[in-house]
């Protein structure tokens, strides 16, 4: 799964869980999530919290041609948050 995080200036712990939760479904299912076009500040976060080195994560700087043309999907059971519902979670625990 490809996450493009280009427009991405700011991450925080709602979003970090989501990353982490996606990175262990996708693990489960053996496959991998790559985020592209990561800005130096959220890879900084990504970093400090050793996410980066979760061996189902890949974190790639330029947009692959072959992934250009595939539409966004989410792992079996695993709905994408609206922006709206990503801002009402904040970060409460689950």
């Amino acid at each position: 799964m490809v996450l493009d995080l280009s427009g991405l200036e700011f991450l925080d712990c709602s979003g970090l869980r989501f990353i982490a939760k996606l990175t262990g479904r996708l693990q489960s299912e053996q496959r991998r999530l790559i985020l592209l076009t990561v800005r130096s500040i959220v890879r900084r976060v990504i970093d400090v919290t050793d996410l980066s080195d979760h061996p189902n994560l890949r974190i790639v700087d330029r947009y692959p041609r072959l992934i250009r043309s595939a539409p966004p999907q989410a792992p079996d059971g695993f709905n994408l948050p609206n922006q709206k519902e990503r801002l009402a979670a904040g970060c409460r625990a689950t």
